[in-house]
């Protein structure tokens, strides 16, 4: 299994509009990914920004290319994330999990 992380910063007053935003996009697009094996949202609140981060879970760097194209290592934007974000790094973190222990969790809204 393979970890996908993304990070960038929005306005603190943009949050519930950006959260609605990001599950119709990127969101949208793991669920509908085949080798998609969750998603995770987070955010944190510092220096007057809200630093979203989405964490992914693929079952291999082939379904990642489906997702995110044959340079996987870059980010991937949506035309109105403009609108929202401060920064949009270039580039993704990507880690191989090598050990894993926890009880299923639900989170669907």
């Amino acid at each position: 299994m393979i970890t996908r992380k993304w990070t960038a910063p929005i306005p603190t007053s943009k949050r519930d509009e950006y959260i609605d935003y990001i599950m119709q996009t990127g969101f949208a697009d793991y669920k509908s990914t085949k080798g998609n094996i969750g998603a995770f949202l987070t955010l944190e609140e510092k220096d007057n920004k809200l630093y979203f981060t989405t964490l992914t879970f693929w079952d291999s760097y082939e379904s990642i290319k489906n997702f995110a194209g044959e340079n996987y290592h870059l980010a991937k934007y949506y035309p109105k994330d403009d609108d929202f974000l401060i920064d949009k790094p270039k580039y993704v973190e990507h880690q191989e999990v090598v050990y894993g222990n926890s009880e299923a969790i639900r989170m669907d809204t």
